[in-house]
């Protein structure tokens, strides 16, 4: 899976950006080439959460094997800095072509949410491996007042969605 992000006169367009979604050829005569299967198709997603966007997206299996896409929301933040208060955990429906899993009213499936309650909201990604005891991670980033540097950790939630 590949984040694309489309520039216009040299600025960013995040939010026309998507998530395509490739598998790798298994056959002998083209192994490791990447086939393009479509576009994952949550760009208008971000909003029905009142975010601008879904970033750090990532496709995993669950403990039940069902597929995964733990994404973080974007919020426009009040300082220079972009806000990802957490992660969602949306079900994958297919791959090819790729889509969520989606409700009645169209809505994704949301599996989980996870939020760190003490934390500042200024950056929270997702990882999950199932088999792993720490379940979901979520990861923090803090920046001390006064200071011009981060302090990046890791959290084991236990939660296996």
């Amino acid at each position: 899976m590949a984040v694309c992000v489309p520039f216009e006169s040299g600025q960013r367009l995040s939010e026309k950006s998507f998530y395509a979604v490739f598998e790798l050829s298994q056959k002998p005569d083209d192994f490791g080439k990447p086939r393009y299967l479509g576009k994952l198709g949550v760009e208008t997603d971000a909003a029905r959460f009142g975010a601008k966007e879904l970033s750090k997206g990532d496709l995993v299996k669950a403990r039940d094997g069902t597929l995964l896409f733990i994404t973080s929301p974007v919020f426009r933040g009040p300082s220079r800095f972009e806000e990802y208060p957490g992660c969602f955990v949306f079900e994958v429906e297919a791959l090819n072509p790729p889509r969520l899993r989606r409700g009645s009213d169209g809505s994704p499936f949301v599996r989980a949410v996870l939020r760190s309650s003490d934390s500042e909201p200024t950056s929270a990604s997702g990882a999950y491996d199932p088999n792993s005891k720490t379940g979901l991670i979520l990861t923090r980033r803090l920046m001390r007042p006064g200071q011009r540097q981060f302090i990046w950790s890791l959290h084991a939630t236990g939660i296996h969605p």
